[in-house]
C-alpha cells in the first residue's frame, strides 16, 4: 500500500498567513501555560494604596488570564477570515450540536434569575472556547506545529508536576509557601483535585510526542518526564477521580481503537497492524501504570526505601546515571536495528535482568513488610466504600429538582449556587456551614443550568467529536503517518478522562483543565476534518455572515479584555477586604468591599460582607438593611444575607412584621437548611 505523505492533505487554501499563523501559536503557548502557573504576590502598598500584603491563588485570577489571550486569538482569527471571505467547512453534524447548545445556552442566560451572572459564566465556560475551537479549524497544522503545541501543552504541565513534587520531596523552600487546601499537594492550583484533574490531560500527548519527535534523546527525555514527574504527581495527588479518569481514558481510548483495528483489518496490512497495535499498548499501558505507582508509593516517596537508598548514594548515582544514558543512547544510534536486536538479545536479558531483579526485591521486600497498605492505595480502596453518600445526596436533589423545574432550557449557567438551597432536602444535613456552588459532576450541573438540551447537545457534541477522532486515526495508520496516530489516541485518551473526571468533579469550570481540554478538542476535530473530502473547498461567506464574523472579531477583544480587569480587580479588592478585617481596619475594608461591587456587580460576596460591617462595626443599620437586600436580590441563596436582614429588622429596627416577612422569604428559599431551623426559633 503506497504511503501517503501528510502535507498531501493540508489545507488546500491557507485562511492565515505564515506570520499569524506564528502568531497564533505563541499565543496559544502563553494561554496553556500561564494559567496553570499563575498568581498573585505582594508587599504592603505596592500594588495599590492601602492594599495589604497577601499571596492568592483562585479559579477568578486564572480564568483572567483566559479571558486575555483566548478572546485575542479569536479576534485575530477573525479579522483574517473577514478579509478573506471564506472558512472552513464543517461538517453537519458538529453544526447541529453546536447550533443547539448555543441555543440553549442563550436560552438558559435570558430567563435566569441573574442575566449578567449567567452570561458572563456562559461566556468563559461555553462561547469563547467554541469560539477558539472554530478559531483553531483554521491554523495550518503540519507535523511541527503539532509538536509544538503539544509541547508547550506539556512543557507547562511538567513544571506544574514539578512544583506539585517539590512540595512533596521539600528539595526547595519556594513552593511551600502557597497556599493549599488542607496542607494537600497541588502545585500552583490550589486544590489538588483540580491540580491532578489538569494534569492527567498532560500525560496522554507527552506520550503521543514520544512517537512524533525524532531524536533519541527527546524521546528518552519525555519517557523520563512521565515517569519521573508527571505519574508521580498524580498519584500522590489523592484525587480519586482523576486517578479513574486517567485510566479509564487510556484503557477506553485503547480498547476502541482497537476495535476499529478489528472492523477494518482487511484494509490495512501486517506491518501497519503491528505498528498500529505497539501504539495502542502504550496507552493501554498507562493505565496499567498509575496502580503500579499507586501500590508502591511507600517505596519512591519522601522516606521511602528506594528514595532514601538514591539519597543517600547520589554523590555516585547521579553520574552513574549520565554515564548510562549516554551509552545507550550512543547504542542505539549505532547499533539498535530490528536486524540487529535479535543479536544483541543476551546482553541486554544481562544487563537489564539483574537491574530488573534487583528493583523488584527491593520493592516486594518493602511492600511485603508494610502491615497497613499506603496512603495512596487506602484511597484508591476507598473508591467504592460508602464514604460519598453527601455526594450522593447532593446529586439526587439536584436531579429532582432538574426534573421538577426549569427541565428544557434550566436555570442559567453558575446558577446552581444560587438556587441549591431551594431543593436541598437530603443533602443540606451534609453542607451545614458550607457553600455549595457545584454538585461535584459536571453533567447534571449542565442539566441544572443549562437545561436537557444543553446536556444532550453537550455529550453529542463531545461524542462526535471523539468518534471523528477515532475514524482519523484509522485513517492515519492506513497511510502509514504513525506519529498521528498516537497524537489522535492521545486527544482522545485525554477527552474521555476529561469527560470522567466531569462525573466526579466539575473541571469544566476549573480554567487551568477547562482551557486545555477544549484546545485538545478543537486539535482532534482540526485533525479529523483533514480527512473529508469536502475540507479542500473552502466556504465562501456572504454578506451577513462576514459582517457578523468581522463583528465578533473586533468586539470580542476589547469585550475579552474588560471582563478580565473587572474579575482580576473585583476578586483582588475582595481578598483586601477581607485582610483589612482581619487587621482591624474596618473604613478600608468598607472601601474595598464597595470597590470589588462596582467590578463585579453581578455577585454578592461583597455586598454580604459589607452588610455585615455596616451593621456590627458601623452600626448604620439602614445602610446595613440595603446592603442586605441587594445581596439577596441578585443571589435568593445567600443565607448569611438573610439572617443579617432578619436580626436586623428584629432586634435592631424593631420592625418585627418585616422580620416575618423577611424569615418566609428564607424559609421559602433554604427550607432545608439548618440556618433556616435556627431563625424560626425566633418566631415562635
Amino acid at each position: 500500500m503506497k504511503k501517503k505523505k501528510w502535507n498531501k492533505k493540508a489545507h488546500s487554501f491557507q485562511y492565515l498567513s505564515h506570520n499569524i499563523n506564528l502568531v497564533i501559536l505563541v499565543l496559544t503557548g502563553l494561554l496553556v501555560s500561564i494559567p496553570p502557573l499563575f498568581f498573585i504576590e505582594h508587599d504592603r502598598g505596592t500594588l495599590r494604596e492601602g492594599f495589604q500584603s497577601i499571596m492568592i491563588i483562585n479559579a477568578e485570577l486564572k480564568f483572567s488570564v483566559v479571558l486575555i489571550f483566548a478572546p485575542l486569538i479569536c479576534g485575530i482569527i477573525l479579522i483574517n477570515l473577514y478579509f478573506k471571505g471564506k472558512t472552513v467547512r464543517i461538517d453537519k453534524t458538529i453544526l447541529l450540536g453546536v447550533t443547539i447548545f448555543l441555543i440553549a445556552i442563550m436560552f438558559s442566560s435570558i430567563f435566569a434569575h441573574n442575566f449578567q451572572r449567567a452570561w458572563n459564566a456562559s461566556l468563559q465556560l461555553y462561547l469563547i472556547p467554541l469560539l477558539l475551537v472554530f478559531c483553531f479549524l483554521h491554523i495550518s497544522l503540519d507535523r511541527k506545529r503539532i509538536t509544538t503545541l503539544l509541547g508547550m501543552i506539556v512543557l507547562s504541565g511538567s513544571v506544574s508536576c514539578f512544583i506539585t513534587l517539590d512540595q512533596h520531596y521539600l528539595w526547595t523552600e519556594w513552593s511551600q509557601k502557597f497556599p493549599r487546601a488542607s496542607g494537600n499537594l497541588a502545585g500552583i492550583i490550589y486544590n489538588q483535585n483540580f491540580a491532578a484533574e489538569y494534569h492527567l490531560l498532560i500525560i496522554p500527548p507527552t506520550v503521543a510526542l514520544i512517537y512524533l519527535v525524532q531524536s533519541r534523546l527527546l524521546k528518552l527525555i519525555l519517557i523520563s518526564v512521565v515517569l519521573l514527574i508527571l505519574m508521580p504527581a498524580i498519584t500522590i495527588s489523592l484525587a480519586r477521580g482523576a486517578w479513574i479518569g486517567l485510566i479509564g481514558g487510556c484503557l477506553i481510548a485503547s480498547i476502541l481503537f482497537l476495535c476499529i483495528l478489528w472492523i477494518g483489518r482487511s484494509k490495512i496490512s501486517r506491518e501497519i497492524m503491528g505498528y498500529s497495535l505497539m501504539i495502542c499498548f502504550s496507552f493501554g499501558l498507562l493505565s496499567i501504570l498509575l496502580p503500579i505507582y499507586i501500590q508502591f508509593s511507600e517505596i519512591w516517596k519522601k522516606g521511602g526505601l528506594f528514595y532514601e537508598f538514591l539519597t543517600n548514594i547520589n554523590l555516585i548515582f547521579i553520574p552513574l546515571i549520565f554515564f548510562l544514558i549516554w551509552n545507550i543512547l550512543r547504542f542505539t544510534k549505532n547499533h539498535l536495528t530490528i536486524g540487529k536486536l535479535r543479536k544483541y538479545k543476551t546482553q541486554i536479558v544481562f544487563i537489564a535482568g539483574p537491574l530488573v531483579l534487583i528493583f523488584l526485591t527491593i520493592s516486594l521486600q518493602n511492600y511485603i513488610s508494610q502491615k497497613e497498605g499506603s496512603r495512596e492505595l487506602n484511597e484508591l480502596k476507598s473508591i467504592v466504600n460508602k464514604g460519598s453518600q453527601w455526594r450522593l445526596d447532593v446529586w439526587e436533589d439536584a436531579l429532582k429538582e432538574c426534573l421538577r423545574n426549569d427541565t428544557l432550557w434550566g436555570k442559567g449557567s453558575n446558577h446552581y449556587e444560587v438556587h441549591y438551597n431551594e431543593s436541598a432536602k437530603k443533602s443540606a444535613k451534609h453542607n451545614e456551614s458550607m457553600i455549595i456552588r457545584y454538585t461535584h459532576n459536571d453533567f447534571l450541573q449542565i442539566f441544572f443550568e443549562n437545561g436537557i438540551m444543553g446536556l444532550l447537545s453537550f455529550v453529542f457534541l463531545w461524542g462526535s467529536v471523539l468518534y471523528f477522532g477515532l475514524m482519523s486515526a484509522f485513517k492515519h495508520a492506513e497511510h502509514k503517518s504513525y506519529g498521528f496516530v498516537a497524537v489522535h489516541l492521545a486527544l482522545l485518551a485525554s477527552s474521555i478522562g476529561f469527560l470522567i473526571t466531569m462525573f466526579f468533579e466539575f473541571p469544566s469550570r476549573m480554567p487551568s483543565s477547562m482551557i486545555v481540554a477544549w484546545i485538545l478538542f478543537g486539535l482532534s476535530l482540526a485533525l479529523s476534518l483533514k480527512y473529508k473530502e469536502q475540507e479542500k473547498s473552502p466556504f465562501a461567506l456572504n454578506p451577513f455572515f462576514k459582517f457578523i464574523i468581522g463583528a465578533i472579531g473586533i468586539t470580542i477583544i476589547p469585550y475579552g479584555f474588560s471582563l478580565a480587569y473587572d474579575n482580576f480587580w473585583g476578586n483582588l479588592f475582595y481578598h483586601q477586604a477581607r485582610m483589612s478585617t482581619k487587621l482591624g481596619d474596618f473604613e478600608q475594608a468598607l472601601k474595598f468591599d464597595k470597590e470589588s461591587t462596582s467590578h463585579t456587580p453581578w455577585t454578592d460576596r461583597s455586598r454580604k460582607w459589607e452588610c455585615f460591617l455596616l451593621m456590627s462595626q458601623k452600626k448604620d443599620y439602614e445602610k446595613a438593611l440595603n446592603a442586605a437586600n441587594n445581596a439577596i436580590s441578585i443571589h435568593p441563596g445567600s443565607l448569611n444575607s438573610h439572617q443579617y436582614k432578619i436580626s436586623l429588622l428584629l432586634n435592631k429596627l424593631g420592625r418585627k412584621k418585616e422580620a416575618k416577612i423577611a424569615y418566609e422569604q428564607m424559609k421559602k428559599i433554604a427550607p432545608y437548611h439548618n440556618y433556616t431551623k435556627k431563625e424560626s426559633e425566633k418566631f415562635p
